[in-house]
């Protein structure tokens, strides 16, 4: 019985990180414009901007990460870092995950 308490504790810890890992990225704005970039190249503009380290999981192949994403310019104005991710991850069909507070993996999308 006291192992099990001790489990739910620890998960109830993790979720806890997790949920404050995912509200700091959130919180974060970014105001960019990206012109004939490709996923890698946006990627790489808004975490220097940001000022986190985003990875691609083995998951995605090279030729979608050096895909262009877009004909026309896209551009971003105080807009929430979780929302330039999800937009730019959303062209490739693929996702990210928070996985410290300054960290993210893109990877593709479960199926």
């Amino acid at each position: 019985m006291r192992l099990l308490a001790f489990v739910g504790v620890c998960v109830l810890s993790l979720a806890t990180v997790l949920s404050a890992q995912t509200t700091a990225l959130v919180t974060r704005s970014l105001t960019l414009r990206l012109t004939a970039a490709t996923l890698s190249q946006a990627v790489d503009v808004v975490a220097g901007q940001a000022g986190i380290t985003v990875r691609f999981d083995t998951s995605v192949p090279v030729e979608q990460r050096t895909r262009p994403l877009s004909a026309s310019p896209v551009s971003f104005v105080n807009a929430p870092l979780a929302t330039v991710l999800e937009f730019l991850t959303a062209q490739s069909d693929l996702t990210f995950v928070v996985v410290e507070p300054t960290s993210v993996v893109i990877q593709a999308k479960a199926r």
